[in-house]
């Protein structure tokens, strides 16, 4: 039986498991998604005539917003998984990209991607009983819940996991915002600043704009990566991605000046917490030891990813305490 089994492979999933195992616990991190990180997202189009393009598409970027999180984005950046990225201060990229930083983190972790958990059973014998859709099995001693709030949610009522009603009160109150993102593949150099960052206050549409060329992430391809308005994404979440992603381009258009050569889509719904649960985690009352933590939880005036890592680091020290 493992000591801990962590659902979520994002930040804060990824520092405690890596807490834990400095304190000698055993550790799994079981994540749905191909590749691990969560909103440490970087992909690739390699579209044989132009090489190949590497975008970040989740967050663009880690900010120390405290000193927790500074003192960490510091110790990753002299072990080079990060490096500074003069946009705004005290703001880093991955090395080379930002999935980078997530596989860093995973060095030497026990990771299951392309692993969905849908349901987790108390056993007679202390401890849980993990179910997957794939059939697997898991058991471990104690369990850390860090997907999305209303993901979590619904894993802990198919698990038929009785909340207290402050519990999930706090956790029901969580707000995430979702955004759009497009991935374009460039034909000749954009018109972007030489930083390769672009922000919009007003736009009716677009929020951010990222040549990951000049950020320092794509040295192979023109890649931009086009992130949308929150109340933009919000309105169009549901309408085809492919004339979604048109509207998008066509915005960016002015600001890119270059043929688009190829385009990818991602429609994140929780790309951000608007409104998170002011604890850095919940422990549930459960016959074994279950807490949720992650994102949507901590200080709201921070950054989602940094409440992800000191969330994480949190349930580490309580776990080991």
């Amino acid at each position: 039986m493992t000591d801990c089994l962590i659902i979520g492979g994002g930040l804060a999933g990824l520092l405690a498991a890596k807490r834990l195992q400095i304190q000698n616990l055993t550790v799994k991190v079981v994540d749905k998604g191909l590749g691990i990180g969560g909103r440490l997202a970087s992909r690739r189009i390699t579209p044989p005539e132009l090489g190949k393009g590497t975008f970040d598409y989740g967050a663009p970027f880690f900010r120390g917003q405290s000193r927790a999180f500074k003192q960490l984005l510091s110790d990753w950046e002299q072990t080079c998984a990060i490096a500074k990225w003069p946009i705004e201060p005290e703001t880093y990229r991955g090395i080379p990209s930002n999935r980078s930083l997530a596989q860093f983190l995973a060095q030497d972790c026990d990771v299951h991607n392309q692993t969905r958990v849908t349901r987790f059973t108390a056993q007679a014998q202390g401890g849980w009983r993990v179910e997957t859709e794939d059939g697997r099995l898991f058991s471990a001693q104690a369990l850390v819940l860090t997907p999305p709030v209303p993901q979590t949610l619904e894993l802990v009522q198919n698990s038929n996991i009785e909340l207290e009603s402050t519990q999930l009160s706090a956790l029901t109150d969580v707000q995430y915002e979702p955004c759009i993102t497009v991935l374009a593949l460039l034909a000749i150099p954009n018109a972007l600043p030489e930083s390769g960052w672009l922000s919009f206050e007003d736009h009716p549409c677009l929020k951010h704009l990222v040549c990951n060329q000049k950020k320092g992430v794509s040295p192979d391809a023109i890649a931009v990566t086009i992130y949308a308005r929150a109340d933009f994404s919000q309105a169009h979440l549901k309408d085809d991605l492919n004339e979604v992603a048109n509207t998008l381009l066509i915005a960016a258009e002015p600001y890119l000046r270059s043929q688009i050569v190829d385009f990818q889509v991602h429609r994140w719904r929780y790309a951000q917490t608007h409104k998170p649960c002011p604890y850095p985690y919940l422990e549930i009352p459960a016959p074994a030891t279950l807490i949720i933590g992650g994102d949507g939880f901590g200080d709201p005036a921070i950054s989602s990813l940094a409440r992800a890592a000191l969330s994480g680091l949190a349930i580490a020290e309580r776990l080991t305490g």
